[in-house]
C-alpha cells in the first residue's frame, strides 16, 4: 500500500514526457534544384510500431517531374505515388526502402523524334538520419504541436521496369546514386 502511494506522488511531481510523434510531413528540397533531375517530392510518414529505441514508419509520397530535357533522350516527364518503409534503430538513425510506380512520358526523342508513354517502377534504398529540432538542443520543441525536422539520406536506386523502352544516345547505368535532404515537421 505504501509503494503505490509513493509511486503516484513521484509521478505526479515529475514533468510529463512529451507524447511520441506518430506523423510526419517532408519535402525534398534538393532534387528540384539539381539540373537533369528537377524532381519534386512530398512525403508523409506514419509510425506503424514502436518497441524501445526501435520504430517502423510507413512512408508514402507524391512525385512530379514536370519536364526535363535530357540530351541523350529528349524531354522527360513523370508523375506518380510512392510507398516505402523506414526502420529506425536509435533516435533518427534509419534505413529506408521505397518503390515509386510512375507514369512517364518522353517527348521529342533525340533518336526517333517520337513520343513514348510508359509505366515505370523505380526502387530505392537509403541509409540516413532524421534530426528533430529537440535533438539539436531546442528542448522545448519536443512539446510543440509541430516539431521541425531535417532528414539526410544517401543510397542507391534502380529503374526496375519500363513498359515501353525508348532508344537513347547513351545507355544509363542500371544502378544510380541517390541522396535526399528532406525538410518538414513531425506531429
Amino acid at each position: 500500500m505504501f509503494l503505490p502511494l509513493l509511486a503516484s506522488l513521484v509521478l505526479a511531481q515529475s514533468p510529463a514526457a512529451p507524447p511520441p510523434r506518430w506523423l510526419g510531413l517532408e519535402l525534398n528540397v534538393v532534387w528540384p534544384l539539381i539540373p537533369g533531375v528537377q524532381y519534386f517530392q512530398a512525403r508523409g510518414t506514419t509510425t506503424l510500431w514502436r518497441a524501445g529505441t526501435l520504430k517502423g514508419d510507413l512512408m508514402f509520397a507524391l512525385n512530379a517531374r514536370p519536364g526535363v530535357f535530357r540530351e541523350n533522350e529528349g524531354t522527360f516527364r513523370e508523375f506518380g505515388p510512392g510507398i516505402g518503409y523506414r526502420q529506425f534503430f536509435w533516435r533518427g538513425l534509419h534505413v529506408e526502402v521505397a518503390a515509386y510506380p510512375t507514369f512517364a512520358r518522353l517527348e521529342r526523342n533525340v533518336v526517333t523524334g517520337a513520343t513514348y508513354d510508359a509505366f515505370t517502377l523505380t526502387l530505392e534504398a537509403y541509409g540516413g538520419y532524421r534530426f528533430l529540432l529537440s535533438e539539436l538542443g531546442v528542448e522545448a520543441a519536443s512539446r510543440w504541436p509541430l516539431e521541425p525536422l531535417i532528414t539526410l539520406q544517401g543510397g542507391v536506386g534502380t529503374n526496375a521496369f519500363l513498359s515501353n523502352p525508348w532508344p537513347t544516345l547513351m545507355p544509363e547505368s542500371p544502378v544510380f546514386a541517390v541522396g535526399s535532404l528532406l525538410v518538414g515537421a513531425a506531429f
